[in-house]
């Protein structure tokens, strides 16, 4: 009987650049998991979105907020274009705040459960899973090694399980690891068995299930993030999005600098340099004697001068 669609190894291979109803998020300890085949005609198992997460900030109860990069390339995307912009002003400040407007990079597979110590009853039934982006690439450098005797891990009939173990329960202390079954199983005649029926339960599509949040609701949270302070700390406390695990940083998602085609060209932050020659003016226009030690002049005022580099020194001298 046909279950999801034929599994593409070179599709599967060429991603992962790194139902919402039945949503699993990994309790501490073993979760006995078998990933389920592709659920799209392309023949890939995964699902890679780019979620944004905004703590504190009082967004719609149930409401998860997709970034369109990846998905659909000619939407605009408000939060990424506002932290752009602050990326490219360059200073720590507006730095660090386009860093908290990144978004963070979830894997989404359709998988049964198998055993967990989780107390609801899933057992059997198909869930939605968020994986680490770690675990992600494991399971997918196992799907296409061939030469290993692996390949393949979501055929119903021959596919494996396998056993991921959850450590600690904060963003600093979380650890997952996986461990393969050595053995193929017919995940359908075994859950048969335990009387559960595989094929009388729809497989969801994640491409229809995970979409993009459109322009305008993006363009509202930067209205929030602007009407409450958020990026200053002074939100109130809200709902935020639900989540799964502890979202993991994307090392590979960085603001950079937009450029007028709307993608980014990276670029450094950086402040411009004091003008000693215009504070010596302000010195003289303040009546400050002309002859004092400006160094002291401008430690007054609160500044902190950028010195002169070698090759601009008075003496015109370089080291």
């Amino acid at each position: 009987m046909s279950f999801g669609y034929k599994r593409n190894k070179e599709a599967v291979s060429g991603g992962m650049e790194f139902g919402r109803g039945n949503y699993f998020k990994f309790p501490v300890g073993k979760t006995l998991i078998r990933i389920l085949p592709p659920f799209n005609e392309r023949g890939v198992w995964y699902k890679e979105v780019n979620e944004y997460f905004f703590d504190g900030l009082p967004l719609p109860s149930g409401k998860q907020l997709i970034s369109p990069r990846g998905l659909n390339q000619e939407q605009d995307d408000p939060i990424y274009r506002m932290g752009g912009n602050l990326y490219k002003k360059g200073g720590p400040e507006n730095v660090n705040n386009a860093k908290k407007l990144r978004s963070r990079q979830r894997i989404y597979v359709n998988a049964v459960i198998l055993s967990s110590p989780k107390p609801e009853d899933v057992t059997g039934k198909i869930v939605t899973i968020p994986l680490p982006v770690k675990l992600a690439k494991e399971l997918r450098d196992y799907d296409v090694d061939e030469a290993n005797g692996w390949a393949d891990i979501t055929d119903i009939a021959k596919g494996r399980n396998f056993e991921i173990t959850r450590e600690g329960t904060k963003v600093d202390d979380t650890k997952y690891s996986l461990k393969p079954s050595q053995q193929t199983l017919d995940i359908s005649a075994h859950l048969k068995a335990q009387g559960h029926d595989l094929f009388s339960q729809e497989l969801p599509d994640l491409d229809k299930v995970y979409t993009a949040s459109s322009t305008e609701e993006l363009q509202r949270v930067v209205d929030l993030i602007h009407e409450t302070g958020w990026l200053d700390g002074n939100a109130p406390q809200g709902e935020a999005p639900p989540t799964g695990p502890a979202p993991v940083n994307n090392a590979f998602t960085e603001f950079a600098a937009p450029r007028g085609d709307g993608h980014v060209q990276a670029a450094e932050p950086s402040a411009p340099a004091l003008d000693i020659g215009e504070m010596i003016k302000a010195m003289a226009a303040a009546n400050t004697g002309g002859g004092g030690n400006v160094m002291d002049f401008l430690s007054k005022l609160g500044v902190n001068p950028a010195p002169a580099s070698p090759v601009e020194s008075a003496e015109g001298t370089s080291e």
